[in-house]
Parts: C-alpha cells; sequence; structure tokens
C-alpha cells in the first residue's frame, strides 16, 4: 500500500499502527522486524531516506538475532536501494551480493529488488545490454508474486536511466533522436502501467521526466506548465539532488516562450540547487544547460565559466560509472 501513493499511503500508516498495537501484547521479534521494514517502506516512500535508514536498521538487527532471513532479506535490499541513491555504490553492491547469497532463504521480492539494483549499476554505467537479464530476471521474481509496485518502480528505474544517459548524449552533440523516442517510450510504458493499477507514488518524478522530455521535444510551454507545479522542485526530500535539473530546465523553456525577464532569476534558482557532492551528472547537465541559457541572453563569460565547470563534473560523472563497474567486479557480478 506504501508504494501505489494517495489514499494508500494512509492505509499503509494505520495498518502498521493497528500491527504495532498488536504486537504490544504479543511481542514477537519477527512482527515487530516487518512492521520496521513496512515504516521503512512508507518513509522510502513519501522520500524520508534517514527515517527509513533508520527503521531498516532496526529491522535488520531484530531479524538476525532472531534468524528470519526473508525479513531480514528485505531490509538489506531496501538499504542497498538507499546506498545506491546516496551514490554509496560499494556499500549499495555489498548489500546487493548478501542478498543474493541468501537466494534459497529470501524473500523473492527483496531478491528481486537487488537484482534489480544490479542492472541500475550497469545501467549507470552505460551497459544497458549487461542490464537487461538482471531487469528480466528481477521482473520475473515480481510478476510471479504480482506485485504492481515494484514492476511499476522498475519501469521508472529503466525509463530514468534511459533519459540520464540521453541527457549526456544530448549536452555533448551526439546524434540522440532515436534515443530519444525511446525514452518516451519508456516513459508512456510507466504512466500506462501506473494508471492501469492505480498507483500514484511516483506521478512528481514521472511529471519531471515528462516536462524534460517536452523541453527536448520543443514542447516549451507544455514543459514550463509541468515544471510550475513540480512541488518537488522545492521540497526538501531525498529526491532534491533532481531539482538542479527541473530548474535549469525551466530557464530554458522560459527563454524559448519569450519571458526573458523571468530567465535569469530561474537559473539563478536553479545553480543555487545544483547538488554539491552527489550525482555528479546531475550537476554537469544543470550547468551545460545553464550555459547555454546564458550565452544566448549574451552573458558569454558567465557561459564559459559554466561551461569548464560542466566539464570536471562530466569527467567526475565517468569516473563514478567506471567505479561502479569495479565495484560490480570486486563482488563477482561481472
Amino acid at each position: 500500500m506504501a508504494r501505489r501513493g494517495g489514499e494508500y499511503e494512509r492505509c499503509a500508516a494505520g495498518e502498521i499502527e493497528a500491527l504495532r498495537r498488536v504486537n504490544l501484547s504479543w511481542g514477537h521479534p519477527s512482527l515487530s522486524a516487518w512492521c520496521n521494514v513496512a515504516e521503512g517502506m512508507l518513509s522510502l516512500t513519501i522520500d524520508e531516506y534517514a527515517r527509513a535508514d533508520d527503521r531498516l536498521e532496526r529491522a535488520r538487527v531484530v531479524s538476525d538475532s532472531v534468524g528470519d532471513r526473508r525479513v531480514q532479506s528485505w531490509a538489506v535490499a531496501l538499504q542497498a536501494f538507499i546506498s545506491y541513491v546516496r551514490d554509496q555504490f560499494r556499500d549499495a553492491v555489498r548489500r546487493v551480493r548478501q542478498v543474493i547469497d541468501w537466494a534459497g532463504d529470501a524473500d523473492p521480492l527483496a531478491l528481486a529488488r537487488a537484482k534489480m539494483l544490479v542492472g541500475e549499476l550497469l545501467h549507470y554505467a552505460g551497459e544497458f545490454e549487461l542490464a537487461r537479464p538482471w531487469y528480466d530476471e528481477s521482473r520475473s521474481h515480481a510478476i510471479s508474486r504480482r506485485d504492481d509496485g515494484f514492476q511499476s518502480a522498475l519501469l521508472f528505474n529503466i525509463a530514468s536511466h534511459h533519459f540520464s544517459l540521453l541527457r549526456q548524449e544530448y549536452v555533448r552533440g551526439r546524434s540522440s533522436t532515436t534515443f530519444a523516442r525511446m525514452v518516451v517510450l519508456a516513459v508512456e510504458s510507466v504512466e500506462n502501467y501506473d494508471e492501469l493499477v492505480d498507483i500514484t507514488s511516483q506521478e512528481s518524478l514521472l511529471s519531471a521526466l515528462r516536462a524534460s522530455i517536452d523541453a527536448f521535444c520543443g514542447k516549451f510551454a507544455e514543459a514550463d506548465a509541468r515544471l510550475q507545479t513540480l512541488q518537488m522542485i522545492t521540497k526538501d526530500t531525498g529526491v532534491t539532488n533532481f531539482n538542479s535539473i527541473c530548474l535549469a530546465d525551466r530557464a530554458f523553456c522560459l527563454l524559448r516562450i519569450g519571458e526573458r525577464n523571468r530567465v535569469i532569476p530561474a537559473a539563478i534558482e536553479a545553480e543555487e540547487a545544483i547538488p554539491r557532492s552527489e550525482h555528479p551528472e546531475n550537476a554537469a547537465y544543470t550547468r551545460d544547460r545553464l550555459a547555454q541559457v546564458y550565452l544566448e541572453i549574451g552573458l558569454e563569460d558567465r557561459a564559459a565559466v559554466l561551461r569548464e565547470a560542466a566539464e570536471k563534473d562530466w569527467r567526475r560523472f565517468e569516473a563514478r560509472q567506471a567505479f561502479a563497474l569495479d565495484c560490480l567486479r570486486e563482488f563477482n557480478f561481472l
């Protein structure tokens, strides 16, 4: 329920509270561990990563103490995801290896998340063909358990990684028309699937992807309208590293639709939102997009400074891609 979003999130919170009350009298450690996993999942859904990490660590410790590998595999798989989001690739791969090594006793859906994460790391490194078999295995686990929420997350992650690589191709001046069409189809697949199974938890992220695609396709007014309504641009959550991209695209769209008096304030806001350490690919794209904006409004010196900084960010991103592959080799995934 947590992963479906909207009203389901409140239902999930109510179910957890009811289970906590039951456990006050029953006092079973496995139920306590499962409640912590559920709370961790709910926190992840609403982007409260620090709270999620705390709950999952509690679940891991309790489940380890009673040898409950099913709940332990869930806790570790979700902790691996948090490490991945935080750009802590080695810790993410180490945890994934644990879950996969527990394959006989692990929960199949925890195993699905672990395999999806291997696929994501390969995809992040630009190795989609190597990622595909991991995605396929992950999807098979989810289908076998009829888990709509996981299948939605898998589709979204594939689409977002496609789009991340498209951004890199675009700013490097490479031909990306065919790739862009593939990204559009991937995002449409997520939107159609979520509508079919009534999932709303990814609406903001999907809207952000759709807005950026509209900007790529020259639909500047549509992109600007989407970006205006995106709460994630200003919301202080675990996905704020993506905000700078949305804001930079908004500055670009404002320029294209003739709102020149609003371009510089939007560009300054985008610069202020650039992630300082994690996710160099987001910083690189933001700076490249803003350099394009500044150049078109006649601020050549500012554009040159941003271009130089973007090049450093792209090199840092390429180093992170190589590091992701090194981590996968270290733990025998390559």
